[in-house]
């Protein structure tokens, strides 16, 4: 098991396959940098929200996991910048706020799992296009 902060920005080469789940991670998410397609950061104690850029540089990202951590916040709207994501797993955190109403950008995505957060509000009409 690993245990310290990982880098922030997290720089990495075009189609990364990063698997760092099930360590002691703590500290912030950092910030995305690179074509990333496989990101699973889940079961670590990472804390803190979600960075702003998650979307903003991943238009080729398939897999994306942040689950069992202790995130907080809003899931920002730039998740909707990822056209290629098929996995979306945020669940087991503290999240808050709405769902982004571009959600429904995100159009391959087949699994969207945000069990246990605080989130509320409408959900977004976007997520009906999705197949």
């Amino acid at each position: 098991m690993l245990a310290f902060q990982l880098p922030n920005p997290l720089n990495v080469a075009p189609g990364a396959f990063i698997d760092l789940s099930s360590n002691l991670f703590d500290g912030p998410i950092p910030l995305l940098v690179g074509e990333i397609e496989f990101l699973n950061l889940s079961n670590n104690t990472s804390s803190g929200p979600i960075p702003g850029n998650i979307g903003a540089s991943m238009s080729k990202q398939l897999f994306l996991s942040l689950s069992s951590n202790q995130i907080t916040e809003d899931i920002p709207a730039s998740i909707g910048n990822m056209p290629s994501i098929q996995v979306i797993d945020f669940s087991g955190n503290n999240l808050t706020g709405k769902l982004p109403s571009n959600i429904g950008n995100c159009s391959l995505l087949t699994v969207l799992d945000l069990r246990k957060n605080n989130l509320f509000g409408e959900i977004p009409a976007s997520l009906g296009q999705l197949n």
